[in-house]
């Protein structure tokens, strides 16, 4: 994994751009959802950490499903947003190094958008801890079409080459949850799926970027107004293309 050297401490930038975070990040895709709800067999009433939670993008797709939801995120902001969204779901302070949960406490965990900052090692003892036995973890990721010109151009803007930006990671999921011997065998699957978004929406997704949410406050607004500049139509109801990565194991 390369240096994290542009935000040491992501979770700052984020209690920042919380309401960005929550107005301008896409959902997952449904089938991603129903599939990782199969993969680790959930019943209504069945208990589940949401980790790394943030606004609670997967959260309230859980809650859904009738699970019981516990979530956990390091930003008291983000969580505040969640509350408002999920009121249904617990939501508590804590980190994943050190998750604030019982040992052999829920039925499941899962991880959206969120694993790559994490200590992987650290974080995946801990959820082995929590666990119950036979319990399974969830890690998921939406993945920017790139064949989508505003992806590319949000991808330009969040994602400067030679930066050590999330998406410049390229985590090897099953290796690292493999190299923790907490874990049976990774499977994967990805699902499409595409969301309504306008120019208010796009400016939000671009300012909760942790990359641009840690920048001087002029080149914010320089990259903002790039943004509205190359948009065409700025402000016109548009589609953007996702694929949403589901990765699940089950606790050894």
């Amino acid at each position: 994994m390369e240096s994290r050297a542009f935000h040491d401490d992501p979770a700052s930038a984020y209690e920042l751009v919380s309401s960005d975070y929550e107005h301008g990040r896409p959902a997952y895709a449904a089938d991603a959802v129903a599939y990782l709800v199969g993969e680790l067999e959930l019943d209504t009433g069945s208990s589940v950490l949401d980790l790394g939670a943030g606004t609670g993008k997967l959260t309230r797709m859980l809650v859904e499903y009738g699970l019981e939801v516990v979530c956990v995120d390091r930003s008291p902001a983000m969580l505040a947003e969640l509350r408002t969204a999920s009121p249904q779901a617990r939501a508590i302070v804590g980190t994943a190094e050190a998750i604030p949960l019982r040992r052999e406490s829920v039925d499941a965990a899962t991880v959206a958008q969120a694993f790559h900052w994490f200590d992987a090692a650290r974080a995946l003892a801990e959820i082995h801890r929590v666990l119950r036995a036979g319990g399974g973890l969830a890690l998921v990721w939406n993945k920017r079409d790139e064949a989508d010109p505003v992806q590319v151009l949000l991808s330009e803007l969040t994602d400067p080459p030679g930066r050590a930006t999330p998406r410049g990671w390229q985590l090897d999921v099953p290796g690292i949850v493999a190299a923790s011997g907490l874990f049976g065998p990774a499977s994967s699957s990805e699902f499409r799926h595409a969301q309504p978004t306008d120019a208010s929406r796009l400016l939000s997704r671009l300012r909760s970027s942790s990359f641009v949410a840690g920048l001087p406050e002029d080149r914010r607004h320089a990259l903002e107004r790039r943004l509205l500049g190359e948009l065409e139509e700025a402000g016109r109801v548009v589609e953007i293309a996702y694929t949403t990565i589901v990765y699940t194991v089950r606790r050894a």
